[in-house]
């Protein structure tokens, strides 16, 4: 999982993120969790005092916002042929090691590599249902606060055993076009304890104290 989570934020600089976290003001209206637990949980990266949740001196009760479907350019959840497709991709990334890589599983999985049919899709795969719920889980500033996130992350997390299982002789990707973060030996920042990104490679999810249950995909 280290491995989604290095490449899909690798791109994007502290700065960049806390620029877009500056735009979305934390208020009990339209975050999923009190204020208190919103700057404990959801609030990492600060640059002063209260820069991204800004506390909110209205009395509403927080809510959820979920609006499935409704932004006419994700209408549609990641199908089992998506799915499919992904898991058969032979190679785990390719350059240049970013959203523009092509026939990589990595970029297939975060939803950045569209499949071309008929649906012209914007986003695919991990990315299409964030965008598909409209609300709470589609901005990167809030998205876990929805409990859907982790429901959502799990699957991914799956997904990506389930490729691993059948491509045990897959290398993590390492080259010194890749953003030197995504380098295999360099660290997880900021996860505790500190391991280096190839740290699971090798490791299946039993090796990690837990399990999926089996199951088979739905065939229509």
């Amino acid at each position: 999982m280290a491995l989604f989570v290095g490449l899909a934020q690798g791109e994007e600089s502290v700065k960049n993120i806390l620029k877009h976290a500056r735009q979305v003001l934390w208020t009990t209206g339209r975050a999923g969790l009190a204020p208190s637990l919103i700057q404990h949980i959801t609030c990492p990266y600060r640059e002063g005092p209260d820069i991204i949740c800004a506390r909110s001196d209205t009395d509403s009760p927080a809510y959820l916002i979920r609006r499935p479907g409704s932004d006419p350019k994700y209408k549609t959840l990641p199908t089992t042929k998506d799915v499919e497709d992904t898991l058969a991709t032979p190679e785990c990334d390719t350059p240049p090691y970013d959203r523009t890589s092509r026939n990589s599983f990595r970029n297939k999985l975060e939803g950045f590599e569209i499949p071309n049919d008929t649906r012209h899709l914007n986003k695919s795969m991990h990315n299409l249902v964030h965008s598909y719920l409209s609300g709470t889980m589609s901005l990167l500033t809030t998205a876990a606060n929805d409990p859907l996130f982790m429901v959502h992350h799990s699957f991914i997390d799956k997904l990506f055993e389930d490729w691993y299982q059948n491509h045990t002789s897959a290398k993590y990707p390492d080259s010194d076009d890749m953003n030197k973060s995504q380098r295999e030996q360099e660290l997880m920042a900021p996860f505790f304890h500190l391991r280096t990104n190839d740290y699971c490679w090798g490791k299946d999810t039993k090796d990690l104290g837990y399990r999926y249950r089996e199951h088979s995909l739905h065939q229509p």
